[in-house]
């Protein structure tokens, strides 16, 4: 067998480079050169000064304390924890379950189904004051 070196075009950049210096890059999701692979490591290493982003510090009002940010936490978690509720017309909703997510129609007159069909969850007292 002879010992010639086997040559591929680069579909990144268009150059022909040996095969055993390909690599597959994450970034491009294809296999491309070493050139190709140099060249994204020389730019993610530069980076302009312009376009570092500072992330801004949220300004809280003057009196802010540990029990006040307490507070907001308890207070985004229950939000989070919530069954989210849509009114679709005056005896049916569309529920989303707080524990799964799963969302469906809960009839409020029959007061059915009273539980989530995907987890089982039970569906607590619903007031049809919509």
């Amino acid at each position: 067998m002879l010992n010639k070196e086997i040559r591929a075009t680069c579909k990144r950049c268009g150059k022909q480079a040996p095969v055993d210096e390909f690599v597959l890059d994450k970034d491009y999701k294809m296999m491309v050169c070493q050139a190709c692979v140099k060249e994204k490591t020389q730019k993610t290493a530069k980076i302009p000064d312009d376009e570092v982003q500072i992330e801004e510090v949220e300004k809280k009002p003057a009196g802010w304390d540990k029990e006040d940010e307490y507070l907001e936490r308890s207070y985004n978690l229950r939000q989070k924890t919530m069954p989210k509720i849509e009114k679709i017309d005056s005896d049916t909703i569309r529920y989303t379950c707080q524990k799964c997510g799963f969302k469906f129609v809960y009839q409020l007159l029959k007061q059915s189904p009273s539980s989530c069909p995907y987890c089982g969850t039970p569906i607590g007292r619903i007031r049809s004051s919509f």
